[in-house]
């Protein structure tokens, strides 16, 4: 069985300071679509500088997308979903099975 240490990580100075503490993973969330969104999230552009930095290390990064949709907030939920595909995490976390759908539905890998 293989094991995976993962830790949290609200921004790019504390992922770093979860793999030199030996994580294998970290997962973080955005600015929108996170349940922590009064949390120290990560921009977009963080995102991308933590992916780029992972990708020579072997390290992986999950993303939290984990609120509930409604309605109002579809449209603008598909977009930062499209956002993320480009950038490549290693994985979502998600909450909402919509959002889920969505995913399963258009992803590239």
């Amino acid at each position: 069985m293989d094991c995976e240490l993962l830790a949290p990580a609200g921004n790019f100075e504390t992922a770093l300071a979860a793999f030199e503490a030996g994580a294998d993973a970290v997962y973080c969330g955005l600015t929108e679509f996170s349940a922590r969104a009064f949390a120290d999230n990560f921009l977009l552009e963080d995102l991308k500088n933590l992916l780029r930095y992972c990708r020579g290390d072997r390290k992986k990064v999950y993303v939290t997308f984990n609120t509930v949709i409604d309605e109002d907030n579809l449209e603008a939920a598909i977009e930062q979903l499209a956002r993320l595909d480009e950038v490549k995490p290693d994985a979502l976390i998600v909450q909402d099975i919509g959002v889920a759908r969505i995913c399963r539905k258009h992803r590239t890998r």
